[in-house]
């Protein structure tokens, strides 16, 4: 899972390209053939002749052969040899030192911890044995954090390392548990501010963020081995691969370019402009066309545009001529290793749909519109999606959403939408039962070319489940034939903690129902809570609580909603029976969800709220 690269030991190499001083080749594959017996019969580049390694052979091409001999370092990598090395590099050279506060979310067991290992020494070289472990301190929010002050030589070269964190009991050495994705990559430029912040989150892919000085410059790579980590992130001014494939309705005898606001792309002259290649016949008669750039690494946000070359001179660009397509490289995950793809349609954007709802078996959620794209409502019909990666949903746990991501005409700037889940082996479809959902994308700002429409709370029908003692959770009635099931159910009380910003978008008619709720005897509660704020949530989750309790001292069956029965309405179920029952968290959150398939309580938040003690009043 982790190479063990040895940073300091080939930092030197950056040096001599960087024009700093370095000892002697020689002596520094010496001092490797000491430790790594396995380079002496090694088939590399390397001689003992001072001819071949003199104090002025230390050009780019011996350092390549060096390196190059490095490679066998991975199969042969002793921990201990390295420090050695790395302690015999420090003391020839002036020393320089950073400090760097690391932190990650995490929430893990009390009977765990977080620690962090590493390429450079004071993170053990990648070495997690007792003596080399550096644990991280626990925090509020769940929040783990450590300071580590790093020695390195000073040069003109960025400091760099790499790392990553893991999980193992506080006492013993049981098991460890690596958090998942590529290692974190650290690199502070020379010059900078010597205290950095630095903020990860766990198993992200996506680039670490300083909270401090934007001249610290922070990269990730996929670790692709010894000599590919020196080449693909150590270069200061790494140059990335970055693929255009464009669909569009061409001629034969049509060229295709691209042209942009950076030298790469042509700086906006046409004539510098870059040309794409043919790529054959893609979907619905169009043809792909594909090209690639290499830029370098602080090309990380540009705009460009394509144009279309006939066969006359004529040049057809994209419409909008007052909008560009903007690209912001660090938000693009790598296709390949070291490459980013832009895939685009002319003169079209990207809509993806996005929300989040555990659907049954044998069920696929659906969405269907106004576009053809989407189905034309029912003309073909509504376009099936596919569940995303696990990520961070609104409530703070982890879950996977429904995607479907579309080419839309560019003229398109507004529409109506909505989503169905649909049985795919008996056919059955349920539909949303509120207002479409209108998309204006005049009021989103796109990212790399692509709208995100991310959705929250489907409603499909009026259904809740009973959860023991007393209770019932579901979403929000929307006539007074919900609240009449609501009542052959034994429902005689109703905690509602739907915001007036929620009747207004659901078009809730309050008055109509709460007329309806007293001709049928049920007490009905108001405790405003708004959907997916933490804040909110903690503030007003004991006051919600309090309600519920004060409805069951008096016999009454509970109805608690929000407006999908999945986030706020479970949270305060979950609450009552920590607090008033006296309940584990962890099982009352098993409880509700057994009962309520669809519940997806904010557990960190609960977690946080539910140390203070609870009072009636």
């Amino acid at each position: 899972m982790i190479k063990k690269a040895g940073l300091v030991v080939f930092g030197s190499f950056m040096e001599k390209e960087a024009g700093a001083a370095a000892p002697s080749g020689r002596e520094e594959f010496w001092a490797c053939k000491d430790l790594y017996p396995s380079l002496v019969t090694a088939d590399v580049a390397v001689e003992e002749d001072d001819a071949n390694f003199g104090e002025d052979e230390h050009d780019r091409a011996g350092a390549r052969k060096w390196v190059e001999s490095l490679s066998l370092l991975e199969e042969n990598f002793d921990s201990a040899a390295h420090e050695r090395m790395a302690e015999m590099e420090l003391q020839r050279k002036p020393l320089d030192r950073i400090v760097v506060e690391f932190s990650v979310m995490k929430k893990i067991g009390v009977e765990a911890c977080v620690f962090i290992a590493g390429s450079d020494p004071q993170l053990g070289s990648w070495n997690i044995s007792e003596n080399k472990k550096n644990r991280l301190t626990w925090n509020e929010g769940n929040v783990w954090r450590t300071k580590i002050e790093f020695k390195f030589v000073k040069s003109d070269s960025p400091f760099v390392c790499e790392y990553k964190y893991y999980i193992q009991a506080r006492k013993g050495h049981s098991h460890t548990t690596w958090e998942d994705g590529v290692n974190h990559v650290v690199m502070v430029v020379a010059g900078a501010r010597r205290n950095v912040k630095v903020e990860d989150e766990w198993g992200s892919s996506g680039a670490t963020k300083f909270t401090e000085d934007e001249v610290h410059q922070v990269k990730r790579t996929k670790n692709l081995g010894f000599k590919s980590f020196l080449e693909n992130v150590l270069t200061p001014l790494r140059q990335r691969r970055v693929e255009f494939l464009v669909h569009a309705k061409t001629s034969m005898g049509d060229i295709m370019y691209v042209c942009g606001s950076i030298p790469e792309l042509g700086n906006w002259q046409r004539q510098k402009a870059v040309k794409l290649e043919y790529g054959g016949a893609g979907e619905g008669g169009d043809s792909v066309w594909r090209g690639m750039v290499a830029l370098e690494e602080e090309r990380m946000r540009f705009e460009y545009k394509y144009f279309i070359l006939k066969q006359d001179g004529t040049r057809i660009w994209e419409k909008g001529s007052d909008k560009n397509r903007q690209a912001l490289t660090w938000m693009k995950p790598e296709h390949q290793p070291g490459k980013i793809l832009f895939e685009d349609k002319f003169e079209c954007n990207i809509i993806t749909f996005s929300i989040f709802y555990p659907a049954g078996e044998h069920e696929v959620m659906h969405v269907t519109g106004e576009p053809a794209v989407i189905g034309k409502w029912m003309d073909p019909g509504p376009v099936p999606m596919k569940l995303g990666e696990k990520e961070k949903l609104e409530t703070d746990v982890e879950g996977q959403k429904w995607e479907l991501s579309v080419f839309l005409s560019e003229e398109t700037k507004s529409f109506q939408y909505r989503y169905a889940l649909k049985n795919t082996v008996t056919g059955f479809s349920k539909w949303e039962r509120e207002p479409n959902r209108v998309a204006n994308l005049n009021n989103l700002q796109p990212v790399n070319s692509t709208f995100f429409l991310r959705d929250v709370n489907f409603v499909a029908d009026m259904q809740f489940h009973k959860c023991p003692p007393d209770m019932f959770i579901g979403p929000y009635p929307q006539t007074t034939a919900d609240i009449d099931k609501m009542v052959e159910a034994g429902v005689t009380a109703v905690l509602n903690v739907q915001t007036d910003e929620d009747f207004d978008h659901r078009q809730i008619d309050w008055n109509t129902l709460l007329q309806h709720y007293e001709k049928r005897n049920i007490e009905v509660v108001r405790c405003q809570i708004r959907d997916f704020d933490r804040n909110s949530l903690r503030e007003r989750l004991m006051s919600a609580v309090r309600v519920l309790d004060g409805f069951h001292m008096e016999g009454k069956k509970s109805y608690i909603h929000c407006t999908a029965g999945m986030g706020r309405a479970p949270a305060v179920v979950v609450a009552y029976l920590v607090w008033v029952k006296k309940w584990n968290l962890y099982d009352a959150v098993q409880h509700v969800k057994t009962h309520r398939p669809v519940a997806v309580p904010n557990v960190p938040v609960l977690e946080e709220a539910l140390k203070s003690k609870y009072t009636l009043y």
